[in-house]
């Protein structure tokens, strides 16, 4: 599967690059309802094709436009280009950038099964993909290594499905066990926090009955066409803007997924203007005015990577730099955020620094990050600056494998 290429030459040079098989760019907005403007438009513009995939936030929309059967760069990237100028909209060629993961094993195929049935994932040749393209795509690499000890990187996973007995007897199946708690483990020892109750219900009032508590507040509403779906999108970023509430709103084929973010529904950790619940009663009732009914969990997830640091600031220093995220503004937090609200969140936990086994070992898991040619000297610059180094170079200046300083490698590719 393709990543991140040189720019497309569509749309106006170095706005749109090659993202997984498809063209995309970012577009600057103000609001919620400017980038829901130019969903409108694009909706207008494709009709009666299929509607591009978007990610509208508060600061802006990313638009997503598969190539077409023969490779070929789609048309449409000239036109939405356009639309976006004449609303004011400003590309932003540096923001495209891809997060995966990589799991090496002896034995790929035996581990690929779990993480499939753990991520509710789709097989792509040897990959595994996230149907809606919302999460990271998780690769898997052949290694003749043996490292019996824990990883220092886990994944969480919450992909709107209990792991009760039947689930867990699924994952034994594949060669899963549980460790500890909702801990399990694939057939290498790599963990995962996986739930063990299904979604609950924000509450039990009829107001808020579509909505699901995953690590944060989602629904998803299935849609009978893109005009349907960008009309959603329009009366849920104005329900957003006029909350001053920042939501996230992904418009797939077929499908609209409202989410709040990661503990975004829990009010009083935050210094926002309108309580959730208020908000998620607003866009309820948006939805069930257009005479949308909520689809099913399947779809829903959060997943997120956690790092065992025993100096949690120099570590996290690192993947800030190389990553381009941002700090949780929450104090008693170790979360880094993508502040666009694309990419997966991480967060960091304490390492007894007397476990030098375990951070001498390396890890069977590392996190891939393909961004534009012309972006990736700057992002290497980054995180060898914030203190990370080079243990591979010789694919350079296409790849590099660059470790922070408790050596937890990130793959960075250019192109």
């Amino acid at each position: 599967m393709a990543e991140i290429g040189a720019d497309l030459g569509a749309g106006g040079a170095g706005e749109w690059a090659l993202v997984d098989g498809a063209a995309e760019c970012w577009f600057e907005a103000p609001s919620h309802a400017a980038g829901a403007e130019l969903i409108i438009d694009v909706a207008r513009l494709a009709a009666p094709g299929p509607l591009p995939e978007f990610g509208l936030r508060r600061t802006g929309v990313s638009v997503r436009v598969p190539y077409d059967a023969k490779g070929q760069p789609p048309a449409l990237t000239g036109a939405i280009s356009d639309l976006a100028r004449r609303a004011g909209l400003r590309p932003d060629p540096t923001a495209a950038q891809r997060i995966g993961i990589t799991i090496e094993s002896p034995h790929p195929a035996a581990v690929r099964g779990y993480w499939r049935l753990v991520c509710d994932y789709r097989s792509v040749g040897d990959e595994l993909v996230d149907p809606l393209h919302r999460d990271p795509v998780l690769r898997f690499a052949v290694t003749d290594e043996v490292r019996p000890l824990r990883n220092r990187i886990h994944l969480d996973v919450d992909a709107g499905t209990a792991f009760g007995p039947d689930r867990l007897a699924e994952l034994e199946r594949v060669g899963g066990h549980v460790v500890r708690g909702a801990i399990s483990a694939d057939p290498d020892g790599n963990e995962v926090c996986i739930p063990s109750r299904p979604p609950s219900r924000l509450d039990d009032t009829d107001e808020l009955a579509d909505w699901r508590q995953l690590m944060g507040a989602m629904v998803r509403y299935p849609t009978a066409g893109p005009a349907q779906a960008a009309e959603l999108a329009a009366a849920v970023a104005a329900v957003a803007d006029d909350a001053g509430r920042p939501l996230i709103i992904d418009l797939r084929p077929g499908t609209v997924i409202i989410d709040s973010g990661k503990d975004q529904q829990e009010d009083e950790r935050f210094d926002l203007d309108a309580g959730f619940r208020e908000v998620a009663r607003a866009v309820q009732a948006a939805a069930r005015d257009l005479g949308l009914v909520a689809g099913s969990d399947t779809g829903l997830r959060h997943l997120q990577a956690a790092i065992d640091a025993a100096d949690i600031p120099a570590v996290q220093r690192f993947w800030l730099a190389a990553l381009g995220y941002r700090p949780d503004p929450r104090s008693f937090l170790t979360d880094i955020v993508d502040p666009r609200r694309r990419g997966p969140v991480m967060w960091f936990q304490q390492l007894e620094e007397e476990d030098e086994a375990r951070r001498a070992q390396r890890n069977r898991l590392r996190l891939r990050l393909a961004v534009p040619p012309a972006q990736a000297p700057g992002r290497l610059a980054a995180a060898l600056g914030a203190g990370g180094m080079i243990i591979d170079d010789t694919a350079a200046p296409t790849r590099w494998l660059v470790a922070d300083p408790e050596g937890n490698e990130l793959e960075l590719v250019a192109g």
